[in-house]
């Protein structure tokens, strides 16, 4: 008799000492090899071990009453489910486009050649976009595309050059738009993009692509709803923390240099980018991200601010405040919906 036989019959030996009625049960039928696979082991032990209150149905090694499924996991990892539901391509509910893509956008591929000829969606299929010698990726959140990132350009939409080179005493007295990179550094214009004062922002001639703008306080008002703000603190002033919105908005702290506490959950890809005031100084660059709205704070006519949004590495809100039109912020565009 092999060991493993003896290991059972030494367990068979306590059994009865411990429960006579098992044995009584037991003892005329019981066969060390149960599962008759000529083998002695882990299945005949759990079936000898039954005797005494516990199972292993779906003979999986592991007792029934702390088995985490007598069964099987499906595809999508539910206990016993039945696996993607008919109609669907994936376990959340995905279905197939036009183009077979698994919760991809296609809407029509008219003459079925795999190329999609409509697209759904805000962004329309597109995952880019090149405007005067930057490529800039998008992203498409609730029903807007943004820009993924800071706008960099040195001119207006219609090519016209926008002043800089200003020194603080002439930065904060213009009247006409400029555009200032935090510390004249180039790594800086790199990663965060241009500052930009509101005569820029307002400026006729635009400053995103055909097709796009500076987005206004209600098109960032429309995104903090999306991300779950609530309704409640949409048009107060300062820091509004529901939702954590600021969090969703900031790029993960993972691929910065510093500590910028954002999840970047919606892919917005916020980063820390400073500003520059209206009295010339460079601030609060690895702090602060500011953009500006394209909304005046007051009547257009008279008013000398325009209203921003902030975020900041210790903040999970985001915040809406005016600021001073000599003021550079940082800028994203947004798609004209349709």
């Amino acid at each position: 008799m092999n060991e493993m036989k003896k290991v059972i019959l030494t367990l068979v030996v306590l059994a009865v000492s411990v429960s006579a009625s098992a044995q009584s049960i037991y003892a005329d039928s019981w066969d060390p090899d149960a599962d008759a696979d000529g083998n002695v082991g882990v299945t005949d032990l759990l079936a000898l071990l039954s005797v005494f209150g516990d199972y292993d149905l779906d003979n999986d090694g592991i007792w029934d009453s702390v088995d985490d499924c007598v069964g099987a996991y499906d595809e999508c990892g539910v206990c016993n489910g039945g696996g993607i539901l008919e109609g669907f391509c994936s376990c959340d509910g995905l279905t197939l486009d036009a183009i077979g893509e698994c919760g991809g956008n296609c809407l029509e591929d008219y003459d079925g050649d795999g190329i999609c000829d409509e697209f759904a969606g805000p962004c329309f299929g597109a995952g880019e976009i090149t405007y005067f010698g930057h490529s800039y990726e998008l992203v498409e959140i609730g029903e807007q595309c943004w820009f993924q990132e800071n706008l960099k350009t040195s001119v207006y939409r219609n090519g016209d050059e926008i002043n800089t080179g200003l020194d603080d005493g002439d930065w904060g007295s213009t009247e006409e738009g400029a555009y200032a990179v935090n510390e004249n550094y180039a790594s800086y214009l790199e990663h965060f993009g241009i500052l930009y004062n509101f005569y820029a922002v307002s400026d006729s001639r635009g400053l995103c692509p055909n097709g796009w703008h500076v987005p206004n306080d209600g098109d960032w008002q429309a995104l903090e709803l999306y991300l779950g703000m609530q309704a409640s603190q949409i048009n107060q002033e300062g820091w509004r923390s529901s939702g954590d919105v600021g969090l969703k908005l900031k790029a993960s702290s993972e691929t910065l240099p510093i500590q910028w506490n954002g999840n970047d959950q919606c892919n917005f890809e916020a980063l820390p980018g400073g500003f520059r005031d209206a009295s010339g100084g460079y601030i609060n660059i690895w702090n602060f991200g500011i953009w500006w709205t394209s909304s005046y704070y007051g009547s257009s006519s008279s008013a000398s601010e325009g209203f921003r949004r902030l975020l900041h590495t210790d903040q999970v809100g985001i915040g809406r405040w005016s600021g001073d039109m000599n003021d550079g912020y940082s800028i994203r565009c947004l798609k004209d919906s349709e």
